[in-house]
């Protein structure tokens, strides 16, 4: 049965109650749960009315209609209007409910989205507004906020939004654009109605609905699956000879490249034939080998840049350099340019690429950074999201010869413990030994406009 009925007049009345959202201890990403672990028992793409919504006219009041695979609902008055049909779903097994809505015009402030649970006079409602705010409620004869309007920071006010909700394990987890933004115990149903809302004043557009069941199994290890099998690479670069004797040769350099390649190979999960160890390479042999990795890797790889060497900061033109081994100090030509290191970081479409730069004013790479996040993330989210970070010995001062900064870094990933380190919690882990034996400050950060999207690169230990 559907029937169409108005709750509310805009925004004016209130939540009269408001439950703190949970704390986010058992942490749950939108990508956790893959397709393969969802059994859809209900889609609604709108090529017909198969599913009997109310559509039609109303006179000053709504319309609601069908066309090109949306539906289209417009709230004409300042009434909420909400349109609704019946499908029974097993509240004891878990399960996904998700909508693609899109605002289309109106007024901003109302309100628009999903209802579910849904009885004659009850039901769950989540919620997003023309001005990009969200909320989570119920109503019961009042309304009660779980989650009041809150700014969506991944609104996208010219297309869709998908909005899902997850019951998992006795728990609710909301995902606004695949963005967790809330979780709860679950509710038990008021009836078994779902459907829309469409703000007064406002019109909608609906792209899909979709009900699944959550399939049981190994959805646990759905991610560690994940991150077992994704590939890493490296590209170590040492340089210690110097083709002009008018730049100093260093000792350490290709020393280090080289313990690092033997700390990845046997320690972690980088396989020997996806390391390339550079020692003392040209200028073209460094483009070559980055040009390589722009061909061979994809979004399923991670990669370690990792340079020691030679390093030079000008102050005129602030632009910073690394020392290929056929570099001269009368001209740049073969200067290896940050901005060019950037440029390629920015076209390798990995998932993850850290540098770690062990090189005089190595710290130039990202001289606009945010150094660390503001609220610790799970592991998982950390994953999904895109990284493109970087860790470097020091600002714009000179670093040493025998490296402090790489002794701990070694020294860190060797006595790790730990199945996952991130490189945050790495440079965490470093920083305070390095500061104390030298006076170069180390720095860790985002690389400004290459792809960054918050999530970190992932260091697996292997299981010897």
């Amino acid at each position: 049965m559907m029937r169409r009925v108005s709750l509310f007049c805009l925004l004016t009345i209130f939540a009269v109650g408001y439950l703190a959202a949970q704390s986010q201890d058992q942490y749950l990403s939108y990508q956790e749960i893959s397709p393969e672990n969802k059994n859809a028992i209900f889609y609604e793409g709108f090529e017909d009315n198969r599913h009997k919504w109310d559509l039609g006219q109303e006179d000053s009041s709504w319309t609601e209609n069908i066309f090109n695979g949306n539906l289209l609902f417009e709230a004409i008055d300042e009434l909420a209007k909400e349109d609704y049909i019946s499908f029974e779903i097993d509240q004891q097994k878990d399960f996904e409910i998700e909508a693609s809505i899109r605002f289309i015009k109106g007024n901003e402030a109302a309100a628009h989205g999903l209802q579910w649970g849904k009885s004659e006079n009850s039901q769950f409602d989540f919620l997003f507004t023309g001005s990009g705010q969200i909320t989570i409620d119920r109503f019961s004869g009042e309304f009660y906020d779980y989650l009041p309007f809150t700014p969506a920071v991944n609104y996208n006010p010219d297309g869709y939004n998908k909005l899902t909700i997850r019951k998992y394990k006795g728990k609710y987890y909301f995902f606004f654009n695949e963005d967790l933004v809330h979780q709860m115990p679950f509710k038990t149903f008021f009836g078994n109605n779902i459907g829309f809302q469409v703000g007064g004043k406002s019109s909608v557009q609906v792209d899909y609905l979709r009900i699944s069941e959550i399939i049981q199994g190994d959805i646990e290890h759905t991610l560690a699956s994940e991150l077992e099998s994704s590939v890493y690479h490296a590209l170590l670069i040492g340089i210690s000879h110097y083709e002009d004797p008018a730049i100093n040769d260093l000792d350490q350099p290709a020393k280090d490249a080289k313990r690092m390649y033997d700390l990845l190979s046997t320690e972690y999960t980088f396989d020997s034939s996806n390391i390339k160890l550079l020692i003392d390479p040209t200028y073209e042999k460094i483009i070559e080998s980055l040009d390589q990795l722009i061909w061979s890797l994809d979004e399923k790889d991670n990669l370690l840049i990792f340079y020691a060497g030679h390093g030079y900061w000008e102050e005129k033109t602030g632009i910073g350099y690394w020392f290929p081994t056929d570099a001269r100090q009368t001209n740049t030509a073969n200067w290896f340019r940050n901005s060019t290191l950037k440029d390629y970081i920015a076209g390798i479409k990995t998932k993850h690429t850290l540098l770690i730069s062990d090189a005089c004013f190595g710290g130039a790479i990202f001289k606009t950074r945010r150094a660390f996040s503001d609220l610790p993330m799970a592991i998982e989210k950390l994953y999904h999201l895109n990284s493109r970070k970087a860790m470097t010995s020091g600002t714009l001062d000179e670093v040493p010869d025998k490296s402090i900064f790489i002794e701990y870094l070694i020294k860190r990933l060797s006595e790790n413990q730990e199945n996952y380190i991130t490189s945050e919690q790495l440079f965490s882990n470093l920083r305070a030994a390095v500061l104390n034996n030298t006076p170069n400050v180390p720095q860790y950060g985002e690389i400004k406009e290459t792809g960054d999207e918050g999530g970190d690169f992932i260091f697996i230990r292997r299981i010897h």
